[in-house]
């Protein structure tokens, strides 16, 4: 069955065959199921801070909080290693309400010691307002500390695919209402709907994924994202492109307007 699984794509195949990487994907999974309750409640899983760098002067604009998991080994799991799992598990919005509550106390450790002057970007899956109320929650998360909804920005994966589109609008429009700001993240990728952005959801901003710049076609790709660009400046939306790694990547944003990465 998991051979299968993994095979799904593939519809020429009539024959697939369990190997030992799916056997180390199955392990894997079975890990992350059976210890995620001691994870959460024994602090293994604990937010590492990326910065959101400005084109035009370099500066860090935003932080974006991503989960990590440290293994009692001394071994880590990125959050695209347990992320998944936790998601087709109807969980993950359990992972995101702890991640709320780190974010949250560090943000206050940094507000008592007078350095509070960046967002910190917190990532939501859309599968998740199918879960849980999560702007309910996390509303109330950030009025009982006392802190001020505009240092949590609200990344929402924008793969729509099989989800309740209206959901997605209502829990857009709950965060802005409780005053938070809403990025659509992932934008591009896989199955994106242009819908959050031309259906007046309040939306702060659009994070491209990062295949615009890394894609086989990049010049192609490049062309998009201009144009992409140029209609979010018009609709009053700022971009952002992830998983820039050298200058030249850079300088092409710069030229292609957008305004992080």
């Amino acid at each position: 069955m998991v051979a299968c699984n993994n095979n799904r794509k593939d519809v020429k195949a009539h024959i697939t065959y369990f190997t030992s990487q799916n056997r180390q994907s199955l392990e894997l999974e079975n890990y992350i199921l059976s210890n995620f309750d001691q994870a959460l409640r024994e602090d293994w899983i604990e937010p590492f801070y990326q910065p959101i760098v400005r084109i035009l002067n370099g500066q860090s604009g935003n932080w974006e909080a991503l989960a990590r998991w440290r293994k009692p080994d001394n071994g880590m799991l990125l959050d695209e290693q347990f992320i998944p799992t936790l998601d087709r598990a109807g969980i993950l919005y359990r992972l995101d309400l702890y991640m709320a509550d780190k974010v949250i106390a560090d943000l206050k450790k940094m507000q008592e010691r007078g350095h509070l002057e960046l967002a910190v970007s917190l990532n939501l899956f859309s599968s998740e307002f199918d879960q849980c109320n999560m702007a309910e929650e996390i509303t109330r998360k950030v009025k009982e500390s006392g802190l001020s909804p505009e240092f949590i920005v609200i990344e929402i994966s924008n793969d729509t695919r099989n989800l309740n589109a209206d959901k997605i609008r209502e829990q857009i429009a709950l965060f802005k209402q409780n005053g938070f700001y809403v990025w659509v993240d992932n934008f591009g990728e896989g199955y994106s709907s242009i819908g959050l952005i031309k259906d007046n959801a309040p939306v702060s901003c659009i994070k491209f994924d990062t295949s615009f710049i890394k894609g086989p076609d990049q010049k192609r790709s490049r062309i998009v994202l201009k144009k992409m660009v140029e209609l979010a400046e018009e609709l009053g939306i700022d971009t952002i492109v992830e998983g820039v790694e050298n200058a030249d990547q850079l300088l092409a944003l710069r030229e292609i307007g957008c305004a992080a990465a």
